[in-house]
């Protein structure tokens, strides 16, 4: 919500919005480390040892803070089918990589590691779909286009929430 709303309202600003995604990366990066260190010396008591699920809990808050920036860009640049793709991607993603990892190896400890691959195909994807087109940040919201039903707006993105929150 931070990231839609800062774009919303830098869009004639785009180096005060650079600088807004750029604390807020600072912020992810600081978390994700510092729950990392944090599991790892409490890891006897919270993972019965085994310290490889401390990474996996910084690897969650990283890979996940990157897909919540990225939602956000794409809300704030009216991005819609996107932002609705992006969370059918880690949903879909993530369950199609967990359904056949929990049948060789059901253990919590696959299941951690699974976890951020979700998040981490959408970083990838929105990588790519940047480099290869320019980026929309600095550009007013689009609005809705003419004859655009926010019924199927709500209904790809209830879908592909609903999806996330099965897993």
């Amino acid at each position: 919500s931070f990231v839609t709303r800062s774009i919303t309202l830098r869009r004639d600003d785009p180096d005060g919005l650079k600088r807004s995604i750029r604390v807020i990366a600072a912020w992810v990066l600081v978390l994700a480390l510092g729950c990392s260190l944090v599991t790892w010396f409490q890891r006897d008591l919270l993972f019965h040892g085994e310290g490889d699920l401390a990474l996996a809990a910084g690897a969650l808050i990283a890979t996940y803070g990157a897909f919540f920036v990225i939602k956000g860009r794409m809300a704030g640049t009216g991005r819609f089918r996107s932002y609705g793709a992006a969370t059918a991607l880690e949903s879909i993603s993530r369950i199609l990589v967990a359904l056949p990892v929990l049948l060789l190896l059901p253990s919590s400890r696959a299941l951690a590691w699974v976890m951020p691959l979700g998040p981490a195909l959408v970083v990838l994807w929105w990588w790519y779909d940047r480099r290869r087109s320019p980026p929309a940040d600095a550009a007013p919201p689009l609005s809705m286009a003419p004859g655009a039903s926010t019924g199927r707006f709500l209904a790809a993105t209830t879908t592909a929430n609903a999806v996330s929150q099965t897993l």
